[in-house]
């Protein structure tokens, strides 16, 4: 089939399960044995291409068979998914070396194999290909480049934007190769929010000075940081909207039986190390970076280099931490590339040596239903051992 950008087909739950005898013949040949003789004919609406076997992947099909909808997404820079409610396969065209017509079973017979003597059967169609079904991971990555040219930067400036350039839920659902599960649970983990029917996200400048607003309120209101509550909130900051401190709040903290926000330490702490490390080169003497880091951080909170994994790499000298020397250098992996052979090749480039437990975060986002971070190691990197430690390098 040819597909046009963006395409959805949709199927709903009128599938039939009809069972149909695939029989290898030729033209008004009868195929005979020991008891019987069938007269095998084309149909009068014979049509060679009528017909598209698809791989019923047991997913897919439990998906069918419960009277739900799948449908195909297809775009012109990647390949055709099908997706369930909860799940995407990735669809690939295998040909058939031989071919294979379709002959329906007998009407009024139960044994669908069964070919009665005397009785007729017609062909109704030939297969010559099929499409086979792989599990795959959902393309949302492309989720924040189609939300942040209408990023939310405050009540002011949303006369700039254009509504046609913004988002529904389903215009995501036609634009982005993923079941519709996938797609909610993606916003949910980008803290995406639905704003007037439009998905939106907080431009990162303006959340920044939303959260730098609500932990400026806390010290003056003496607040609990293990138990902010909104309402508190949206009374002391009354020019910011209330879906924006949700927001933040959610994003930076986890939400208590009782309603309240607990600030998670090590998000606060990303949060502020970031905005150190954003400042001139993005390298810091490590000591210096300490120092500045736990100044910005709430009393209540204390960093630990553990929560830069990911966000930045640490080098020690030889003589061990502790002493104040080694460095801090931003390297983000939201800023590397999705293609894991340009991935490597970024990492290996910032350090020609990585141990297993600083690459490990570098490799999260590349794990797929059927890639392990294992099998991009064993691909894309060589594994040595010096003085007991192990280390990849590249291949």
């Amino acid at each position: 089939p040819k597909w046009r950008k963006n395409q959805i087909i949709q199927t709903t739950n009128t599938f039939e399960r009809v069972p149909s005898i695939m029989a290898s013949v030729t033209p008004m040949q009868t195929i005979d044995d020991a008891d019987t003789s069938v007269n095998v004919t084309f149909s009068a609406d014979y049509g060679e291409e009528s017909l598209v076997l698809l791989e019923a992947h047991p997913d897919m099909l439990e998906t069918i068979t419960a009277g739900q909808s799948v449908c195909f997404k297809a775009s012109e820079a990647t390949d055709v998914v099908l997706c369930t409610q909860d799940k995407t396969f990735q669809v690939k065209h295998a040909d058939i070396s031989d071919a294979m017509y379709l002959v329906p079973p007998t009407a009024g017979v139960d044994d669908a194999l069964a070919f009665p003597k005397g009785v007729k059967r017609e062909i109704v169609g030939n297969v010559s290909s099929y499409f086979e079904l792989t599990k795959a991971s959902p393309r949302t990555h492309v989720l924040p480049t189609l939300l942040a040219p209408t990023a939310f930067s405050g009540p002011e400036n949303e006369s700039d934007l254009s509504r046609d350039a913004m988002y529904t839920m389903n215009r995501l659902e036609e634009e982005v190769q993923a079941s519709v599960q996938e797609i909610r649970t993606a916003l949910d983990d980008m803290h995406a929010f639905e704003h007037q029917g439009y998905w939106r996200i907080l431009q990162k400048p303006y959340r920044n000075e939303v959260l730098d607003l609500i932990l400026n309120s806390a010290v003056v209101e003496d607040w609990d940081l293990s138990a902010l509550k909104l309402d508190a909130c949206i009374a002391s900051l009354p020019d910011t909207p209330d879906f924006v401190l949700q927001t933040v709040l959610r994003e930076f903290g986890q939400v208590q039986d009782d309603g309240s926000y607990k600030l998670e330490t090590r998000q606060v702490a990303r949060f502020r190390a970031e905005e150190l490390l954003s400042i001139g080169s993005g390298t810091w003497n490590l000591g210096s970076f300490m120092d500045s880091w736990q100044a910005a951080m709430p009393d209540s909170m204390v960093c630990d280099l553990e929560f830069l994994r990911g966000l930045a790499l640490v080098d020690r000298p030889v003589s061990g931490a502790g002493d104040g020397q080694g460095t801090v250098t931003y390297f983000c992996v939201t800023a590397l590339p999705l293609d894991p052979r340009q991935r490597f090749a970024a990492l290996f480039q910032a350090r020609h040596e990585w141990l297993p437990a600083d690459i490990a975060p570098y490799l999260d986002d590349l794990v797929t239903p059927t890639t392990s971070k294992e099998k991009l190691l064993l691909k894309f990197a060589r594994s040595f051992t010096r003085n007991g430690t192990k280390l990849y390098n590249s291949r």
